[in-house]
């Protein structure tokens, strides 16, 4: 160092070049912070929107799940339909509703927001539409093999949008 030091010395127009260069540096260094501060801004909150995505993924599955497991049985869907669990539907379906598709750049990414929002769509009507008495009531008449198929949707939205995180 301190050669480079002597030799700049030696050429005193070369040491101008260098402050020169340095100054271009700085300036350079300077504008750029904004940009990568909101790209790391801009990162964080994607992998958060992600996490909270997966885990309204993560309640579809459970939710179906334990509505195919109660629709098993009479005393199941008895039990069910006493814990009163249409209003998580209701919720879960509005938070997915309402999540933001235009901030989604990754077109994967917001198809399996739509197979989530199917799936809990799905369900949610199936929940409602459970008679309060017993399911051996002839007017209940639902294809169980549609919940099957939205517990399908929501478990590879919920291994898909793991995969981002």
């Amino acid at each position: 160092m301190d050669v480079i030091l002597r030799w700049i010395e030696a050429h005193p127009g070369l040491a101008a070049w260098v402050q020169a260069a340095g100054s271009v540096f700085a300036v350079t260094a300077a504008a750029s912070l904004p940009f990568i501060h909101g790209y790391l801004t801009e990162k964080r909150e994607n992998k958060v929107r992600l996490a909270a995505l997966f885990a309204l993924a993560q309640q579809s599955v459970i939710l179906l799940e334990d509505l195919a497991g109660a629709m098993k049985t009479e005393s199941g869907m008895n039990d069910y339909m006493h814990l009163g669990v249409t209003g998580e539907w209701t919720e879960l379906r509005a938070m997915l509703a309402s999540f933001p598709l235009w901030d989604v750049v990754q077109q994967d990414l917001a198809t399996q927001i739509g197979h989530l929002r199917h799936a809990v769509t799905v369900g949610h009507s199936i929940a409602e539409t459970i008679p309060p008495g017993d399911i051996a009531d002839p007017n209940f008449d639902i294809d169980r093999s549609h919940i099957e198929g939205g517990r399908i949707l929501a478990i590879e939205a919920r291994d898909a949008i793991a995969k981002l995180l």
